[in-house]
């Protein structure tokens, strides 16, 4: 009997199905030859799996909110409360404020989660709480909640107008993480509106945190060395009376 081209290739293809099913369902180490066979894309393995995440929210009345509160000047505590994923080995709360500072809330914080009631808020300000976690993958984004006491609302939301991540002078796309080499170093910078009123506090969370006030319209530039093989994160966050947005970059360091 005669076997044509056709008919050859097509009985190697069923030979390679038999072939799969067979050893994916027979030998203990399937994941590891389907991983060969499979790989998962480059962008998908190094993503930072692993790294750790917080979540953090203030709770009135029983009702959790993020981002920022609106609250009269009524000299009370408020309840804050964090979630953790990807089990972190150390979680720290950081505080900012243009007038005033909640200190209760600084230091280290249970990396499993937990909550803390803040000082009595007796003052016209934005208190601001940020808390960033980490473990041997990398570093959180972090998190941040303010509590604006004094003020009802406004109308003109903050703006992060620009934010550009360069290294050796070239932009880098910050919508996706950005693999770099350790020992690299890379500039940050970033532009806001409507962060020049007497509630607007701009903070950067991550593995570079820090408090900015008033900025207005400045433009922040910030230089970093990465020096470890992990995740770095960096985030931005700025509210004022209305509203906050936020902004951030994923570097992997290898």
């Amino acid at each position: 009997m005669k076997i044509n081209l056709f008919q050859f290739s097509l009985f190697l293809a069923l030979l390679g199905v038999v072939f799969v099913i067979l050893t994916t369902s027979t030998f203990p180490f399937k994941n590891e030859i389907l991983s060969a066979i499979y790989p998962k894309p480059k962008s998908l393995a190094e993503e930072g799996v692993g790294v750790p995440s917080v979540d953090l929210k203030v709770i009135v009345d029983g009702t959790a909110y993020d981002g920022i509160l609106n609250v009269p000047l009524e000299n009370i505590s408020y309840t804050l409360f964090w979630e953790t994923k990807e089990n972190p080995t150390s979680c720290i709360g950081r505080v900012w404020g243009v007038s005033d500072e909640d200190e209760s809330f600084k230091g280290p914080k249970g990396p499993s989660g937990g909550r803390v009631q803040t000082k009595v808020l007796d003052k016209n300000n934005p208190y601001v709480y940020t808390i960033d976690c980490q473990n041997g993958n990398g570093d959180s984004s972090g998190d941040s909640i303010t509590i604006n006491v004094g003020v009802s609302g406004a109308n003109f939301d903050p703006f992060i107008t620009d934010f550009s991540v360069k290294r050796g002078g070239n932009n880098l796309n910050s919508e996706v993480p950005i693999q770099v080499s350790a020992g690299e170093s890379v500039s940050i910078e970033w532009k806001s509106s409507n962060t020049s009123t007497p509630y607007s506090v701009c903070v950067a969370t991550g593995s570079w945190p820090t408090g900015y006030k008033n900025i207005g319209g400045a433009t922040i530039v910030e230089n970093f060395i990465l020096p470890d093989k992990k995740v770095y994160n960096y985030a931005i966050y700025c509210s004022n009376e209305s509203s906050y947005t936020q902004k951030g970059v994923t570097f992997l360091v290898n």
